[in-house]
């Protein structure tokens, strides 16, 4: 590590479990490269009692669009000539995370096209499932309102087909770990969740438990797992590759 103040990261996800995930994971994978982070929440706010906290990719879209990005530049980056706009949370970057299992979703199609006239498409191909939720987020930060430098700052996290994913990956490097979907991944995920705990792994797994405080644990334990995460799953990698870059360009300024 430098003697440079850690680079701060602020996070906006679908909830308080892919927070954690963004934290530990992205942390670890950035401190093997020599870079410091502090990387706190932004959306949601994991202070509040996010137990019942709404999570989603509504929240993601919701957050973006009463964040515009004049407003976003000047409240979260370096406030320009108005100083006293800028936010407690300040950073210098943001990460904008969002899973690909909603691809699938009808009311996500219909909102997509209403809205942004931007048609879903649904490929199976984990390297494509990543660049449609990529370009989606990029429509709804509307990155092309902002210049160069602070496009950069802003770090798209598609996650495939979810933070569970990383969780799968982190724990035991398995092969082809983004083609996982649907039941194969909840049985992949808590498998590693109950062998993590100690428990027995060969139940029937209907769902993926989204216990705040039990995935924290996890993340927490398993966050040396970050190189089998970064061979295992390319868009995380991509994530890492991208901080490290704009990193470069926040020393540089």
């Amino acid at each position: 590590m430098t003697g440079r103040p850690a680079l701060r990261i602020g996070v906006v996800c679908e909830g308080p479990t892919d927070f954690h995930a963004i934290k530990n994971f992205v942390a670890a994978a950035l401190g093997s490269e020599g870079i410091a982070a502090d990387i706190f929440d932004i959306q949601p706010e994991m202070d509040k009692k996010v137990a019942g906290v709404n999570g989603g990719w509504g929240q993601v879209e919701l957050w973006l669009d009463k964040n515009k990005p004049d407003s976003r530049v000047r409240h979260y980056f370096n406030g320009g000539p108005f100083r006293f706009d800028l936010s407690a949370k300040a950073c210098d970057l943001l990460l904008i995370q969002m899973d690909t299992d909603i691809l699938e979703d009808l009311s996500f199609q219909k909102r997509m096209r209403r809205t942004y006239k931007f048609n879903v498409t649904t490929p199976s191909d984990p390297s494509e499932r990543g660049a449609v939720i990529r370009r989606v987020l990029e429509r709804w930060a509307r990155v092309d309102e902002c210049g160069d430098a602070d496009k950069r700052r802003h770090i798209f996290a598609p996650a495939v087909e979810s933070t569970e994913t990383w969780c799968v990956a982190a724990f035991k490097g398995k092969r082809d770990t983004e083609r996982l979907r649907g039941s194969a991944l909840t049985t992949a995920f808590m498998g590693a969740l109950h062998r993590s705990e100690g428990k027995d792994a060969d139940g029937d797994f209907q769902n993926i438990d989204k216990d705040v405080d039990r995935r924290k644990r996890f993340c927490e334990k398993h966050a040396a797992g970050h190189k089998r995460l970064r061979l295992q799953c390319p868009h995380f990698e991509a994530v890492i590759q991208s901080v490290i870059d704009s990193n470069s360009a926040v020393i540089a300024r």
